[in-house]
Formats: structure tokens, sequence, C-alpha cells
């Protein structure tokens, strides 16, 4: 991201010569930039609670980012601070959902560990394996 904060401004030049559209990009870039970590953090998330056969924590996970926390953001952030709020919305509703989508993972991880470990501990204290 500080990467990109950096470099945005040369390259928005490559996609438009109006400087409304650069001025947009270049604050988009910078915002919502904050967020994009995050919001990796919510793909994989997503895609690791379907790899543990979990599927309704991850669509949990989208859902809440997308209608509960991501559309009520983006309201109040327009009418406060017009386009910038939109984008500020976006980059907190990743950072949330990012947040929310690494702990809860790592519990049900956690959960599942523990769950083997109390298994395995059953087969050798009965005999088996």
């Amino acid at each position: 991201w500080v990467l990109m904060a950096f470099l945005v401004e040369p390259l928005s030049g490559l996609f438009s010569d109006s400087e409304d559209i650069r001025a947009v990009a270049i604050d988009y870039i910078r915002i919502t930039g904050i967020g994009f970590g995050a919001y990796g953090m919510v793909m994989a998330s997503c895609a690791a609670f379907n790899g543990i056969g979990r599927p309704l924590p991850g669509v949990a996970v989208s859902v809440l980012r997308a209608m509960v926390i991501l559309m009520p953001m983006v309201y109040i952030g327009k009418a406060l601070m017009g386009l910038n709020g939109i984008f500020i919305a976006a980059a907190l509703a990743n950072i949330f959902t990012g947040v929310l989508g690494y702990v809860w993972l790592g519990r049900q991880i956690a959960s599942l560990v523990d769950k083997q470990a109390s298994a395995q501990s059953a087969v050798t204290r009965s005999g088996g394996l």
C-alpha cells in the first residue's frame, strides 16, 4: 500500500488525462488501499472455512461485510464526506471483517485441533492405536 500511495499519481496519468478523474483515482487508492490487505484476509478466511468443511462462517463474513457493515457505512460516509466517505467506508468494512474473519477462523481451527487432540487422547487411553 505504501508503494502504491506514492506511485498512484504518476500511474493515474496512464488511465486518464482528466485531472478530475485522476484526483478521484488518487483518493480511491490512497484511502481504500489501507484495507486491501484486510480484504485479502476476508477472502482467505472464506476459502479456509470452505477448506475445513465449514462454509457457513465464510458466507456469514462475506454477507456481514457487504450488507451489514459496508452498505450502512457507505450511506453514512457519503452523507458526511461525499465520495471520500464512500472510500473510507469500504476501507473500514474491509479492515473490520478481515479482523473478524481472522479471529473467527483462528477459533474454529483451535476448536478442531482440541477435538482432534481429545479424540486421540481417548483412543490412546483405551489402548487403541
